[in-house]
């Protein structure tokens, strides 16, 4: 999610189009993640499952960075838009669904210590990947653009594919829940 923020401009670029439209990616995206966080909020919130919802939201964050790779390179704004709401859709809404999920399984460890480990742990990948992304996109800016977008994304979407792998792992033992009983 923070590599994507970061990087959709430089993406667009190196892909061709004109900043506008990466600017209107930018903002569908984060759209989208808003009504993804409030739509998998509300059903964490209602069923209790987070696990399961854990398992959705990386399944889709999985398949969205292929799709929005085709997309961009459609160069259909249509497309790409709707590719770019769906990204967001599933991975901003990670982030409330995670914390909270995480909080549930490490109780009674405070929950300032806990999202601050999570925040400050996802914060330092993205920086990474960030980084990592930006420069494929860059060292092959002049000669083949799309290489290094490809690049970019597999990468993007293998280390979604791996959180979406590890989610399986996951025992769902929501401790603040049982205690509350």
């Amino acid at each position: 999610m923070n590599t994507y923020g970061t990087i959709i401009g430089i993406l667009t670029a190196a892909l061709g189009y004109e900043p506008a439209a990466a600017s209107a990616f930018g903002a569908t995206f984060i759209i989208g993640g808003i009504v993804g966080s409030a739509f998998f909020g509300i059903i964490v919130e209602i069923k209790k499952n987070y696990r399961t919802v854990t398992i959705v939201i990386c399944g889709v964050s999985s398949v969205t960075p292929i799709m929005l790779l085709f997309a961009l390179k459609s160069k259909n704004i249509t497309f790409s838009s709707v590719s770019c709401f769906l990204a967001g859709f599933s991975m901003i809404a990670i982030l409330p669904v995670g914390m909270d999920f995480g909080v549930e399984l490490t109780h009674p460890t405070p929950e300032p210590v806990i999202s601050g480990l999570l925040m400050s742990s996802g914060a330092v990948l993205g920086i990474i990947l960030t980084i990592v992304s930006s420069e494929s996109i860059n060292y092959f800016e002049y000669t083949k653009p799309t290489l290094g977008c490809n690049i970019a994304q597999i990468m993007l979407t293998i280390f979604a594919c791996i959180a979406f792998l590890t989610s399986f792992f996951i025992k769902e033992d929501l401790r603040r829940i049982q205690e509350a009983k």
